[in-house]
């Protein structure tokens, strides 16, 4: 008897969560991507920061600061670059352009193993 209480529950709560989020997803698509996308955005900032700085506070000197932080930098380069590389990639074959696709895909891969190396010279912390 429970269970069926707890389960109806829990349907009429999705309910009244999801179904206005329906209507607003239908009515305004754009403002509701939008919006999405910048609840999305802040929630990763606010977890990188925070683990930033928790990372941050872990290393006593200021050279090890230093290190972490070029470590670091490279490594949103990485991400960065591979993003940016898959994006124009995705954008290029779409546009039927396999050939310059590959070549934009390889080339986002070659700058990302160039920067992982130099991102290795500080990895002595």
């Amino acid at each position: 008897m429970y269970i069926l209480l707890i389960l109806l529950l829990s349907v009429i709560l999705c309910f009244c969560v999801i179904f206005p989020l329906w209507l607003f997803a239908t009515a305004s698509s754009q403002f509701y991507t939008f919006l999405t996308l910048l609840l999305v955005i802040a929630y990763l900032l606010y977890k990188g920061l925070r683990k930033f700085f928790r990372l941050y506070k872990k290393y006593p000197s200021d050279e090890q600061r230093k290190k972490f932080c070029l470590r670091l930098i490279f490594k949103l380069l990485e991400i960065l670059v591979m993003i940016v590389a898959v994006c124009f990639s995705v954008f290029l074959v779409l546009g039927e352009k396999r050939i310059v696709a590959l070549i934009t895909l390889l080339a986002g891969i070659g700058v990302t193993v160039v920067l992982s190396k130099y991102r290795k010279r500080f990895s002595d912390v």
